[in-house]
């Protein structure tokens, strides 16, 4: 069965969203504003330059109590930080590990228990095949 092209994720809408945030930190309210899509959209637009492997950094900070993420396209420097040792910066293994990490950072913000940061974080290294448990302190 032949993958049928999305409407909103056409290489028009991918080649938008990379000019706008090509130099300004956007949040996904502002892009959809400037792209004339919903947020929806716009994150399927994010997700889908993602999968390509289009290196997107975000950003999440709090703002009256409310959690906002900013995208930016990476720079040199950015990708350069996770690159694979063999070359490649879109691994598995580094796209796992960076989800989990800005889930923990998350959770550190939030200020969940220490108990249950552990119990992620241990549980994200062995679906990357790294068995070694995290030292309880």
């Amino acid at each position: 069965m032949p993958k049928i092209e999305s409407t909103i994720t056409t290489d028009f809408n991918k080649k938008k969203l990379k000019r706008l945030i090509k130099d300004d930190w956007l949040t996904r309210k502002e892009l959809a504003e400037e792209m004339f899509l919903t947020v929806d959209q716009v994150t399927r637009v994010i997700s889908a330059l993602r999968y390509e492997g289009t290196p997107i950094t975000s950003r999440k900070f709090k703002v009256e109590g409310t959690m906002v993420s900013q995208y930016k396209l990476s720079t040199d420097e950015d990708v350069a930080v996770l690159m694979h040792k063999e070359g490649r910066s879109n691994n598995r293994d580094n796209l796992i590990m960076i989800a989990v990490l800005n889930r923990i950072i998350d959770m550190c913000v939030d200020k969940q228990p220490y108990e249950t940061i552990q119990k992620h974080a241990t549980h994200a290294l062995q679906s990357c095949g790294i068995v070694k448990e995290l030292d309880s302190k």
